[in-house]
């Protein structure tokens, strides 16, 4: 909820993309919302939702004062621990969380990278 407004920034500049004409097609030929969205807008708009999904689970992945806040038992985040097990004293267990943190952002940016997301332009 806290970066929704930032997902669908980047989401929605994905789908104005998609020109309206191409909807009203489909739908003069009797086509369903369901079967215009399943055939015409999400074959379009594929790579720039796959990258704004990708880019969201990296935002979400380094976030760390979200999960602190609302931190409750039985429901901690990686970010979360980090933070308990660090004042705990537990560095051994806060270095192996951190290396499954940093193993998901390379996952995550790797799969960005495979679907044309560009660092630099």
């Amino acid at each position: 909820v806290v970066w929704m407004a930032y997902g669908l920034r980047l989401i929605s500049s994905t789908l104005l993309q998609v020109g309206p004409e191409l909807e009203e097609a489909a739908r003069s030929t009797g086509a369903s919302r369901g079967q215009i969205t399943r055939h015409v807008t999400v074959p379009l708009s594929r790579y720039g939702l796959i990258g704004s999904w990708l880019l969201m689970f990296l935002i979400f992945e380094r976030e760390y004062s979200t999960g602190v806040y609302l931190l409750s038992p039985g429901t901690e985040t990686i970010g979360s621990m980090l933070v308990s097990l660090w004042a705990a004293g537990a560095i051994d267990i806060v270095a192996a969380l951190s290396f499954i943190n940093i193993l998901l952002v390379v996952i995550g940016l790797g799969i960005a990278l495979r679907f044309g997301v560009k660092l630099h332009d």
